[in-house]
């Protein structure tokens, strides 16, 4: 009988191990999909904070717009140039992207576009941000949110804009303009402070005054 009972015991012992082992495998895992005008739009052309071939403080400004139609191929529908800067527009599907491409001393100093990327998709592919900015009004009526990444070759920044006092920001939030800068982030300044999570407008316009 007391042999039964302990292989019994064993047997139930290794159902338990192999069922441990299963339960990391059951848990959902969320992995943020890239959207489908990612390459389209010029992001898969070279890592981050270079993009479209564009690295802002490398590249000369009269390059710019070879690069952005070698990188976007068919992409581009419209471009404005001037001495100062380089304006385009571009659509995927039912996707527009709008942006800037600035001039500094010959070379491409910022390139802002206006753009939907999702933040868990930002965050999986760069990091946490280095740094957050919020505006002062955001607890009174509506403000903006930035988030800055910091790299060797330069900064990028995203922005949420039209903050109520109780938006959650998650990992599904939408930013509407995204860029690239040849200047670092600006995480030394006093109106920014260290990205503490995901949280309420308000909580990190709290933090911001009480740190």
């Amino acid at each position: 009988m007391t042999v039964l009972v302990r292989r019994l015991a064993l047997m139930i012992f290794a159902m338990c191990a192999a069922l441990v082992g299963l339960i990391p495998r059951m848990l959902p895992h969320t992995t943020w999909q890239t959207p489908d005008y990612w390459q389209p739009f010029g992001f898969a052309a070279c890592e981050l904070p270079c993009w479209s071939g564009i690295t802002a403080g490398e590249t000369r400004f009269d390059a710019a717009v070879d690069l952005l139609l070698l990188n976007m191929p068919g992409r581009v529908d419209q471009i404005l140039t001037s001495g100062t800067q380089i304006n385009f527009w571009s659509l995927y599907h039912n996707q527009a992207m709008a942006g800037i491409i600035q001039y500094n001393a010959g070379m491409v100093g910022d390139v802002r576009m206006t753009i939907q990327l999702e933040v868990g998709m930002l965050i999986e592919r760069l990091g946490v941000p280095m740094c957050v900015w919020l505006n002062d009004n955001v607890t009174e009526s509506s403000g903006s949110m930035v988030f800055y990444w910091q790299r060797d070759r330069g900064s990028m920044g995203a922005l949420i804009p039209n903050l109520r006092p109780a938006f959650a920001l998650a990992k599904d939030t939408v930013t509407s303009g995204f860029w690239v800068s040849s200047q670092p982030a600006p995480c030394d300044d006093s109106g920014t402070i260290a990205w503490r999570g995901f949280a309420t407008a308000w909580r990190y316009a709290d933090w911001k005054h009480t740190p």
